[in-house]
């Protein structure tokens, strides 16, 4: 597998890794004792001493400091392809642990959460009482201490991962809850300076982003397009699918190597994937019926039920089609 290749095939299992890092995640879990609370074994507020919030087996108080800390860059192994490593920026880690931090401190602190069980001798509110006074104190400090630099890290020019990493932080923050749940007015008055202060960092860096994202498109498109055009079998078939997928106005185009790798017989994923994306063309793909009937004998049963799915896709939009024309007067 050539450089183009490999770069390719990494990009793709990042990309998963970090959708399944960022959305897999459904439930969060609670492990709670009269000494301390665990949200995703990631949050951890004790009780002993003074109710001290830690992220990551850290105190939150560290991460809110490497925030203004001189900024270091290490190499950390990939999470997907361990022989690999890539860059990290102590800044960047800092605002992305913020951000964690701060989404499940605000769990904790919410109204609707229920954290100890009772038998601890008290009501349920009386013991959770402390813990959740503890996450709001804790999202008060962020506020405090992590929104000035993470607004200045939004404005950081020419550090793109860096700024993205910045607004998710942002935007993770619940000032409403922290400015309700404060009890002081002129904390709640600071709270809510705050979030207009983000609120307009964010509005401008929002029209930036969505400018950076057409140009990453055209450039990805460009690549995706040099790996479809050039001699490596491996870059060309990935580059395939993809441009399918996400431009499927180049179907006239595309559908032939779709064939292709519908006809390759394998019963591997990116067989799978080319019968489906047949199915999704639906009329564009009308010239795959013939090799996708000939899928429906495969050894494979997946093969042979993803054929049939995409069989009844085509000829559902091709009945359609015809019947269209015929109402015509």
């Amino acid at each position: 597998m050539n450089r183009v290749a490999f770069t390719l095939v990494g990009a793709a299992l990042w990309a998963l890794f970090c959708f399944h890092t960022a959305f897999g995640q459904t439930t969060t879990t609670v492990e709670a004792t009269s000494e301390h609370v665990t949200v995703n074994d990631e949050l951890t507020i004790f009780s002993d001493p003074r109710y001290e919030v830690n992220f990551k087996m850290k105190p939150l108080s560290d991460w809110l400091s490497d925030l203004t800390r001189e900024n270091r860059n290490y190499l950390v192994p990939d999470p997907v392809i361990r022989v690999l490593s890539r860059q990290v920026s102590s800044h960047e880690e800092a605002a992305d642990a913020v951000a964690k931090a701060a989404d499940l401190l605000a769990y904790v602190a919410s109204p609707m959460t229920t954290l100890l069980s009772t038998g601890f001798g008290m009501s349920q509110d009386a013991a959770d009482l402390p813990f959740k006074r503890a996450a709001v104190k804790a999202l008060l400090n962020i506020i405090e201490d992590g929104v000035p630099p993470l607004v200045e890290m939004l404005k950081r020019e020419g550090n793109t991962s860096l700024r993205r990493s910045a607004a998710r932080a942002l935007k993770s923050i619940d000032f409403r809850l922290a400015a309700n749940a404060s009890g002081r007015r002129e904390v709640r008055t600071k709270v809510l300076e705050a979030e207009a202060l983000v609120s307009a960092a964010l509005l401008e860096w929002n029209k930036q982003e969505a400018k950076l994202k057409e140009e990453e498109a055209k450039s990805r498109k460009q690549y995706l397009l040099r790996a479809y055009q050039g001699e490596d079998s491996d870059a060309r078939e990935y580059a395939v699918l993809t441009l399918a997928e996400e431009y499927p106005e180049m179907a006239d185009e595309l559908v032939p190597e779709l064939i292709k790798l519908v006809q390759k017989a394998d019963g591997s994923s990116r067989q799978l994937r080319a019968i489906e994306l047949l199915g999704e063309l639906q009329l564009k793909a009308a010239p795959a019926l013939k090799a996708l009937a000939e899928a429906k004998t495969n050894p494979n049963k997946d093969v042979r039920k993803a054929a049939s799915k995409a069989l009844d896709k085509i000829n559902k939009a091709l009945k359609k089609s015809q019947s269209a024309r015929t109402a015509q007067p």
